[in-house]
């Protein structure tokens, strides 16, 4: 398929969307110069219907597909805007995946399933590194179902098929995420600003914070809820000499603590730091694609996550995992109970406070997005009344993570000592 060297502003237009085309500015020059790198068959019609296939989609997502791919091969800017979005992803190594949840949205028919059809124009070559490294077959599978869940997700909230996901799709169709089990996990670094110390020759963990972080006098930062670090009520240090390491530590439900604490170097091992290598552990919503989040499915993932990894990634020598999730919100210890499925979750971690949190996503998992009246919101379930109960009394919850240490982590999570 041709692909025309046209200026951005043009493609804009005919797409209909003037004034919100910057994001696509970053490589659109060198994606331009790519074009004759475009693999063969790239967005034809009979690829696009095979990656469907392929992907086991229902007929009516696979038709809306066909007929998003036919929108985009009837005009040169369509095919030209869907090659920038090829190139990024796949192709630059200076914009990949850093702008995907930036890009203009495109959200009526058939073009609300535009940037799906430019993933499943990759399809051959994600599928060909799967085979290059030896992936399980079912493992493929469910790690690239994940599209069609979310072409569900945007069927759900707008009553027609649409996918707005491509910044987080972008990690399936570029080989670092998979599905193993219940859970995913995604190939990374650590980017949390936390050390984690174990004491030589027990299991007991400790965290502190890195220098420099303006925090709040709850604990949290002070970017969370929209605030700034002119919020602050604190700026951590982490003071270090040959004997002691001092800092300021974060309780077991992820906050940071007012007080500072001084350890013996001796006693105590640092385990995990910023930059490392880890696994981050992500998790699918429960539904036609995925079972509930119950402990045993859970401790089948991470029991199989390292040995699947170190097989087939055997470069990477990963230290721990982490996770960034509404899920990992310690308020939520004080209105569950221990028995959730929430709360088992959260215990094969130690928790830490987030930068920039809100409640964005506690608010869209919970109750499907932003509630005006707590008076008449939604109450089916236990943890929509628990959530909406603590809310109208005063409380705020927002996302939280959790870092565990490679070595740290068993399938009965309680048996720990932290």
């Amino acid at each position: 398929m041709r692909i025309e060297a046209l200026e951005l502003s043009a493609v804009a237009q005919e797409l209909g969307i003037d004034g919100q085309e910057e994001p696509w500015r970053a490589g659109w020059e060198e994606s331009a110069r790519s074009c004759g790198q475009a693999p063969s068959g790239w967005m034809e019609r009979e690829p696009i219907e095979t990656a469907c296939r392929s992907l086991s989609m229902s007929r009516d997502n696979r038709e809306a597909c066909l007929e998003a791919r036919e929108w985009i091969a009837s005009s040169p800017a369509r095919i030209r805007a869907a090659w920038h979005c090829w190139h990024c992803i796949f192709l630059s190594v200076d914009v990949r995946g850093r702008i995907a949840d930036r890009w203009p949205r495109l959200p009526q028919a058939p073009a609300s399933l535009f940037y799906a059809v430019v993933l499943l124009s990759a399809l051959p070559l994600t599928e060909a590194k799967h085979r290059s490294l030896g992936i399980p077959r079912e493992t493929a599978a469910s790690t690239m179902r994940d599209l069609e869940l979310w072409i569900e997700d945007f069927r759900a909230k707008h009553g027609r098929p649409g996918f707005e996901q491509t910044d987080w799709l972008r990690l399936h169709f570029t080989g670092r995420l998979y599905q193993i089990e219940r859970l995913q996990f995604e190939i990374t670094i650590n980017a949390h600003p936390f050390r984690v110390l174990r004491r030589r020759g027990t299991a007991e963990l400790l965290i502190l914070a890195e220098s420099g972080l303006a925090m709040r006098a709850d604990g949290c930062f002070a970017d969370a809820d929209g605030g700034t670090e002119g919020s602050a009520a604190l700026t951590t240090e982490l003071e270090e000499d040959t004997e002691t390491l001092t800092g300021f530590p974060v309780s077991p439900d992820g906050r940071l603590e007012p007080t500072t604490v001084t350890l013996r170097r001796d006693d105590w091992q640092c385990v995990l730091e910023r930059t490392d290598p880890v696994l981050g552990v992500h998790i699918p919503a429960a539904g036609r694609f995925h079972g509930p989040m119950d402990p045993d499915s859970c401790a089948r993932s991470f029991r199989n996550a390292l040995p699947f990894f170190a097989m087939h990634f055997p470069e990477h020598r990963f230290r721990g995992f982490t996770c960034t999730s509404w899920i990992m919100d310690g308020q939520l210890q004080s209105i569950l109970s221990p028995e959730s499925n929430i709360l088992r979750f959260q215990e094969r971690f130690r928790l830490i406070p987030v930068r920039g949190a809100t409640d964005g996503q506690t608010m869209e998992r919970i109750f499907g997005g932003p509630v005006s009246d707590w008076s008449i919101a939604p109450r089916g379930t236990s943890l929509q009344r628990a959530v909406a109960d603590a809310i109208q009394a005063g409380g705020r919850f927002r996302s939280g993570g959790g870092l565990i240490p490679t070595g740290s982590w068993k399938d009965d999570a309680r048996s720990r000592s932290l």
